[in-house]
């Protein structure tokens, strides 16, 4: 091998391992649990998100859609480099939420879950679904309370199920510092 030729390989060799570095370092900064992730899909074992778990809020935005329904719309990212949107939907008439839900429902590839709770005098009907899309990349769980819908979506199911039950689980989380982050008093 030439002095050129090994030159030229210690010259990629020396890239590789600064952009290595340079990307564990920013990985390491914004998402401390993100190799904690990787590694144990690396070795096919199963990742659920912990407790100590994260979700950081990246943007939001407001607006109304083409049937005069509202809309809130927040991005977050998991601490674990998982992405989720939450979209809070209020819309005139609960039949209006029920056929958004229903429609959400009908377009999906599969509904792995679908329950109601009973109405009484003091709350009215709840139904939650949780779905997989037609392109199996995203997981959608659905909230319908009277003409209210909450729609959680993640290309991670448990990262969606655990930001659901911190939510609904009456610890509304904490808000650190100025980057917006969430996690639940547990």
């Amino acid at each position: 091998m030439s002095k050129q030729s090994r030159l030229t390989i210690s010259a990629a060799l020396l890239f590789l391992a600064l952009g290595g570095g340079l990307l564990f370092t920013h990985q390491q900064h914004e998402c401390p649990h993100y190799y904690r992730r990787f590694f144990r899909r690396i070795l096919m074992r199963p990742y659920s998100p912990g407790t100590d778990i994260e979700f950081r809020w990246r943007m939001s935005g407001s607006g109304a859609t083409k049937d005069g329904a509202s809309f809130d719309d927040s991005e977050y990212v998991s601490s674990d480099c998982v992405p989720i949107s939450v979209i809070h939907y209020t819309f005139l008439s609960p039949e209006a939420a029920a056929e958004r839900a229903n429609g959400e429902t009908r377009s999906a590839r599969a509904v792995l879950s679908e329950e109601a709770s009973p109405q009484d005098n003091l709350a009215p009907n709840t139904e939650r679904v949780v779905l997989v899309t037609r392109s199996s990349t995203l997981y959608k769980v659905l909230r319908r309370t009277g003409n209210r819908l909450m729609l959680i979506e993640s290309p991670s199911l448990k990262h969606a199920l655990e930001y659901e039950r911190r939510v609904f689980a009456g610890t509304r989380g904490r808000t650190s510092g100025t980057n917006g982050t969430f996690s639940a008093v547990l």
